[in-house]
C-alpha cells in the first residue's frame, strides 16, 4: 500500500507550511529504508512525473533541510520554538506506531518541533477519520486496478475516501473532464493536471510505495501480479493442467 501521512486543510497556515516544508527533503525512514516521495502514483500507474522542479531534484539533503528550516523561521517559529505541537493519530499497528515514532524523531531532530503520538484501535481510527478528527493522520492506499484513476479519483470533493476535509473545483473538473475523455492522450493530461493540483495544494504527503516479492515457478500459468493480491486460482495452470 502506499502510505501517506494526511493533513487535515483545518490546520493553520502554518502547520501547513511545515508540512510543505517537510515534504520536500528526502529524510531517510529508518524502518522502511525509503525516501519522502514527491509523488503520489507509484512506479507502473503514474499519470504524470513527480510535481517537482529541477531546483529542487538538484538539492542535496542539507539544501533540503535548509529550506524547511527557513520556512519554519519564516512563519514565526526560528528552530521550532513556539509552535505548537502537532498530533500524529495512527492505528495500533505495529509498522504504522513506528512511522509515526520516525517522524517525531525526524521533526525533533531537524526543524526542533514535537509531535505528540495518538495510537488508535482499528474503529477509532476510521470514525476520527471520517469526521476530521485529528491534526495529521497516517493512511494507506492500494490500487483497484492498473490505472492512474485508482489513485487521483481519491481527491475528489465529494469522494467518500478523501478523508482530508481538501478539495478543489479545479481538480474535480480535472477528473470529470478524465472520466469523459474519449482519447487516451487527453485523460493522461487531465489525470496528470487533477494530480498536480493536489499535490501542489499538499493535502497529503506522500511517504513510501510499497512492493511485493514473488517466487513463481515457470511451469505456473495463469497467475500474475495484482495490485490486489487477489488471485483467481480457478485461472492458474501447473505444466497445462488446471
Amino acid at each position: 500500500a502506499d502510505m501517506a501521512a494526511v493533513t487535515k486543510t483545518q490546520l493553520s497556515e502554518l502547520q501547513k507550511r511545515l508540512s510543505a516544508g517537510i515534504s520536500k527533503f528526502r529524510l531517510p525512514l529508518l524502518i522502511f529504508a525509503a525516501g519522502l516521495l514527491l509523488m503520489l502514483l507509484p512506479t507502473g500507474k503514474r499519470s504524470t512525473q513527480a510535481v517537482q522542479t529541477a531546483a529542487q531534484a538538484a538539492q542535496t539533503q542539507e539544501q533540503r533541510v535548509a529550506e524547511a528550516r527557513r520556512l519554519l523561521a519564516e512563519a514565526g517559529y526560528p528552530g521550532g520554538k513556539g509552535f505548537p505541537s502537532p498530533e500524529i493519530m495512527t492505528t495500533s499497528r505495529d509498522v504504522q506506531r513506528l512511522m509515526a515514532e520516525t517522524i517525531q524523531s525526524m521533526w525533533q531532530q531537524v526543524l526542533g518541533v514535537h509531535a505528540e503520538i495518538r495510537a488508535c484501535e482499528w474503529t477509532a481510527y476510521k470514525a476520527a477519520q471520517q469526521s476530521g478528527d485529528y491534526d495529521i493522520s497516517s493512511s494507506s492506499w492500494s490500487g483497484d486496478f492498473l490505472d492512474p484513476a485508482t489513485f487521483v479519483e481519491l481527491w475528489r470533493s465529494s469522494g467518500g475516501n478523501n478523508c482530508t476535509g481538501w478539495g478543489s473545483t479545479e481538480c474535480d473538473a480535472a477528473l470529470a473532464e478524465a472520466a469523459a475523455a474519449a482519447d487516451a492522450g487527453v485523460r493522461r493530461a487531465a489525470l496528470q493536471r487533477a494530480e498536480e493540483l493536489m499535490l501542489r495544494a499538499q493535502p497529503i504527503i506522500p511517504l513510501y510505495g510499497s512492493e511485493r516479492t514473488y517466487l513463481k515457478d515457470p511451469a505456473v500459468q495463469g497467475w500474475f501480479p495484482l495490485l490486489l493480491d487477489n488471485h483467481p486460482l480457478d485461472a492458474v495452470q501447473v505444466g497445462g493442467r488446471g
